[in-house]
């Protein structure tokens, strides 16, 4: 990717890709309800950052950007709906970005004795993959985490809630149409 500051300044990026991580999606929710909470751009949002402002500025029926406020950044986000899951693309802040997407995955459980084309039971995981952006100048000071990113814990902290019935898909549905009210489900 190149990107172009000024006429006569040309910077360039790199890219670091982590290998895709697989966490397990609570047993009580279904691939297609798991899919419907991550095509809710505003609930994650909000979820994902608890302690910050989130403004939409732009939403549509399959990608939704917003602005996250702090007292000391400032940066915009865009979540955009994939087939079984959601991306969320973070602008570059002075230089690094971020973009990771969660897929539903269902896994097939094989028994030893059937054939491979034969699923046992099937067992649905939330597949991470996450690429860091960096100024090409900066990336080789750069050492990769390869660690369980906090927007994942709070995507799966958000799932537990709705299995456990703290939020449910009726928030969920009043939310992602624009009436509900994120800020109540910040606190619980």
């Amino acid at each position: 990717m190149i990107s172009a500051i000024t006429p006569d300044i040309i910077l360039f990026y790199t890219n670091v890709d982590r290998a895709a991580k697989h966490y397990q999606i609570p047993h009580s929710l279904t691939s297609g309800r798991t899919v419907e909470i991550l095509h809710n751009h505003r609930l994650l949002a909000g979820q994902i950052w608890p302690s910050m402002t989130v403004k939409v500025i732009d939403s549509n029926a399959t990608a939704t950007t917003v602005v996250v406020e702090s007292a000391t950044s400032q940066f915009k986000a865009t979540f955009t709906s994939l087939e079984s899951g959601v991306s969320l693309q973070e602008e570059a802040v002075m230089g690094f970005g971020v973009q990771i997407q969660w897929t539903v995955v269902d896994r097939c459980i094989h028994s030893t004795s059937q054939l491979v084309d034969e699923c046992l039971h099937s067992n649905a995981v939330l597949e991470e993959n996450v690429r860091f952006s960096s100024l090409r100048i900066v990336d080789r000071f750069l050492s990769f985490v390869d660690d369980f990113n906090p927007k994942t814990k709070c995507l799966i902290e958000l799932l537990e809630k709705v299995t456990s019935g703290e939020i449910s898909m009726e928030d969920i549905k009043s939310i992602g149409s624009g009436y509900g009210d994120t800020e109540r489900l910040k606190g619980e």
